[in-house]
This record gives C-alpha cells, sequence and structure tokens, in this order.
C-alpha cells in the first residue's frame, strides 16, 4: 500500500511539473464529449464520475457551469444533449471528443452547434481511440507518465485557438 501511495504522489508531482509549461491551460472550461458523426441529434458529455472528466480537474481544467448545471443525477457518469438544447453549452472553451477532422466538419455544418465558443474557434481535441492520446485521457498511474506530454501539447494547441 505506501508503495501504491508513493507512485500517486509520483504522478501528481510528475503532473504539477508539467503542468508549469502550460500556463494557457489554467482555468479553460473543458468539456468531455462523446459525438457520432452519424447522428449528431444526440450526443453526451461525461461527467467527474468519469475519470476521463475527472482527469481534466486535475489537470486545472474548470467543468463548464452549463454542463454542470445540465446534470441531474449527481452519480451519471454522462449526460445525454439533445442538439437542439447545445445552444445552452456557450460557456465550453474546448471540447475533447473522439473522432477525426470530418467530425469537426459536420459539427461546424450542423448549426445547431454554432453557440459554442469551442467550435467556434475549432478548440477541439481529436483522440483516435487506438492511439496513445486515448490512452492519456484515461489515466493511470502508468499512463500518465507515458502520455502527458502528448496530451497537454493537444490541449494547449486548442486553447491557443480560443478567442
Amino acid at each position: 500500500e505506501a508503495e501504491g501511495r508513493a507512485l500517486v504522489e509520483e504522478t501528481e508531482a510528475l503532473i504539477d511539473e508539467k503542468l508549469a509549461d502550460y500556463p494557457l491551460l489554467e482555468g479553460k472550461k473543458v468539456a468531455f464529449f462523446w459525438l457520432s458523426e452519424d447522428d449528431l441529434g444526440t450526443f453526451y458529455i461525461y461527467t467527474n464520475n468519469d475519470p476521463r472528466a475527472a482527469f481534466l480537474g486535475d489537470l486545472g481544467f474548470v467543468t463548464p457551469d452549463s454542463v454542470t448545471s445540465l446534470i441531474t443525477d449527481p452519480t451519471q457518469f454522462s449526460i445525454t444533449v439533445s442538439a437542439e438544447n447545445a445552444d445552452v453549452l456557450s460557456d465550453v472553451d474546448i471540447i475533447i471528443t473522439y473522432g477525426t477532422e470530418s467530425l469537426v466538419d459536420a459539427i461546424k455544418a450542423d448549426g445547431r452547434f454554432a453557440n459554442i465558443p469551442a467550435v467556434q474557434n475549432e478548440a477541439f481535441v481529436l483522440l483516435d481511440s487506438n492511439d496513445a492520446l486515448a490512452a492519456a485521457s484515461t489515466p493511470t498511474v502508468l499512463s500518465i507518465p507515458y502520455c502527458i506530454d502528448d496530451y497537454l501539447n493537444a490541449l494547449n494547441d486548442a486553447a491557443e485557438k480560443i478567442q
């Protein structure tokens, strides 16, 4: 148990050390979405009960108020959002999601997402479920040291697009 605690403390120290190189990230409002290019009518946002979203808080990001206001069950791992209500997400600076540039194109072409600052600025972090960046989004004491640089770089690239 002491070894496990030491590993966690080392990982937390590594996160703090790495974040010092990315001051632009501090306080940005980030949401982790699950969207399907084939059906944008309904999408999902992971809550802080999901490790992917919780890790963003560990990295100094803020859960947008618009997202927390949509949570009706505090035990949910995700919330379901109808695209017709996407305009309420007017405080989301960065969207993290699985997908490719064609998903971004589809979202931009769909007027229902036009009010989201992340969409206006194209501030997306796109994850391929088979790459290291996707592994970085699901934190473990093993994945964090391996992937944190790539993840923070991708998040910083998105943050640089914020107007």
